[in-house]
């Protein structure tokens, strides 16, 4: 299979708008939850840690759906025809 520039560079900018806008959402709302349930323990010294540190792994999470995603639009471009490999 023979992948183009324009193709890899669609798949590409899929995957990082994707990223973004999901690890910023998703990063917030786990974040502001773990610090808002840190700072109800009343542990406001730990929440911005632990808020940052819950919103990192949530970002982290979810760049894998961001992937799937932007395969999943990409993939008939990406898939081998015969006489083409």
């Amino acid at each position: 299979m023979r992948i183009t520039w324009n193709v890899a560079l669609s798949v590409w900018w899929s995957f990082i708008w994707r990223s973004v806008v999901y690890g910023a959402i998703g990063g917030f709302i786990a974040g502001a939850v773990v610090g808002a349930i840190a700072g109800t323990f009343g542990r406001l010294d730990l929440a911005k840690i632990d808020g940052g540190i819950a919103g990192y792994i949530a970002g982290l999470a979810l760049t894998a759906l961001a992937l799937k995603q932007a395969l999943q639009v990409s993939w008939p471009r990406l898939t081998a025809r015969p006489g083409t490999e």
